[in-house]
């Protein structure tokens, strides 16, 4: 990254997802969040700009993993180098409003 840094990079998107590890799992990332966080640190040691993929809610959240997503937001984004932006995202919903389970790929039905 640091070769990169020099010849001209100036930012790298990342697919965080969650700061939850139930997130993390519910979205089957394999990575932790501890992992997530030193990648950004990383980047913020080399002065690079980290844009996120970042979901706050999840179809298995709880009030804990919106709180350990809001923490981890404020922790990473605190200092203006990991900007946070939302946008609407639709899940998919089977037949009588359940959401789509993660089975591997694609999602199937409960």
């Amino acid at each position: 990254m640091a070769a990169c840094r020099r010849r001209g990079l100036v930012g790298v998107y990342l697919g965080v997802e969650s700061g939850s590890p139930a997130g993390l799992r519910t979205m089957n990332k394999r990575v932790t969040v501890e992992q997530n966080l030193r990648a950004i640190a990383i980047l913020k040691k080399l002065d690079l700009t980290c844009d996120m993929g970042f979901m706050l809610f999840d179809p298995d959240s709880t009030i804990d993993s919106v709180q350990e997503n809001i923490s981890f937001l404020h922790g990473v984004t605190g200092d203006g180098s990991c900007p946070a932006s939302f946008r609407k995202v639709t899940l998919p919903v089977c037949t009588g409003g359940r959401l789509l389970r993660p089975t591997g790929l694609p999602w199937v039905c409960p």
